[in-house]
């Protein structure tokens, strides 16, 4: 009868309630029937008056009698007050409308995955050399980034000559940062040359030729380009007592790259263009994945010649461009090797 006559009623006890289901009936019949019966006999029963409807209370009418009342049960459940949380048991006074629904915990996920960023993702991470490598090579770019607009904003703008004085000491702070933090990453990348051995079963699975042929040259430029670093390296870290190597050694190291970066464009087009096809076939969000993946990978190679260009000393080269150019190839391969340390 409650919930035919006051279905806001009901559900306030039946279904909003964070109690389980009998204890929710259990509540519902001890907190509103009872208070029910109490009104309507305080109204009617004891001095014998009619209730709107005819119902006299002269003789003490059984409870069935008054829930079956299709016009006294709306009046009495009108007047019942609102259900509060814990009003048995410790007689509180919380309504039950009031209690909002706990929200959803923070949760950050690595893009393009469904990993969650927490303490066991972290120490994952944290124990991947590449992982680590990238994110020193983030610092690096940052560095770079300061301390160029350091040393712009003491020579383009008038300042005072202690402000400039200072803001030349901290572009030089953050060089310097920038310079210790590519020497710490060369030594992450000793012998990484080894690993472009694993690329040789996906080149001699390659079925089409010139996509074959561009595989074996990638590799090869790969090689050549991880070798020569590493041999520069050992003269820049101290390894090699100083003018052992000439002066073009480092040079044409930097020249691999540009070439490495040229080539690994038009690999990564042709991953662009299966990942697409593959999508347009099986949408599904893995393919997607897969082809945002490729998408920025293929960025990644073009941020490449970036770098190159100012590496190689070109002529019209940009320090601003290699700068952004060298931070965002950074971002890119820092949650390239995330995705894979969580594989």
């Amino acid at each position: 009868t409650i919930a035919a006559h006051r279905p806001q009623v009901a559900h306030s006890i039946f279904h909003r309630s964070p109690l389980g289901g009998r204890a929710r009936s259990a509540m519902a019949g001890a907190l509103l029937l009872p208070k029910a019966v109490a009104l309507v006999f305080q109204k009617g029963g004891a001095s014998g008056r009619k209730l709107p409807g005819g119902c006299g209370f002269r003789n003490r009418t059984r409870l069935g009698t008054i829930t079956n009342s299709p016009t006294v049960i709306p009046e009495a459940i009108k007047a019942v007050p609102t259900p509060r949380i814990g009003m048995l048991a410790t007689g509180g006074h919380t309504d039950l409308g009031d209690v909002a629904p706990t929200a959803p915990p923070l949760v950050v996920r690595i893009p393009l995955s469904d990993h969650v960023v927490d303490v066991r993702t972290i120490n994952i991470l944290l124990s991947s050399a590449q992982s680590r490598e990238k994110c020193l090579k983030i610092m690096q770019y940052v560095a770079k980034l300061l301390a160029y607009a350091m040393m712009l904003v003491s020579s383009a703008i008038s300042l005072a000559p202690q402000t400039v004085d200072l803001t030349r000491e901290w572009g030089k702070h953050a060089a310097g940062l920038a310079k210790g933090t590519s020497q710490a990453r060369r030594l992450f990348k000793f012998f990484r040359w080894v690993k472009h051995f694993e690329d040789f079963p996906a080149m001699r699975a390659e079925t089409t030729l010139w996509i074959k042929m561009t595989l074996l040259l990638s590799l090869a430029i790969n090689l050549v380009a991880d070798i020569s670093e590493d041999v520069c390296s050992l003269e820049r870290l101290g390894f090699l007592p100083a003018g052992t190597l000439p002066v073009w050694a480092e040079l044409n190291a930097n020249r691999c790259q540009l070439a490495l970066a040229i080539v690994e464009i038009f690999v990564s087009s042709v991953r662009v263009t299966r990942a697409h096809g593959k999508c347009l076939l099986h949408a599904s969000t893995h393919s997607r994945r897969v082809l945002s993946m490729a998408v920025l990978e293929l960025s990644k190679f073009v941020a490449d010649i970036g770098k190159a260009v100012w590496d190689c000393e070109l002529s019209f080269a940009s320090e601003l461009l290699f700068i952004f150019c060298g931070l965002w190839a950074a971002l890119v391969s820092t949650h390239k090797y995330a995705l894979k340390a969580l594989k």
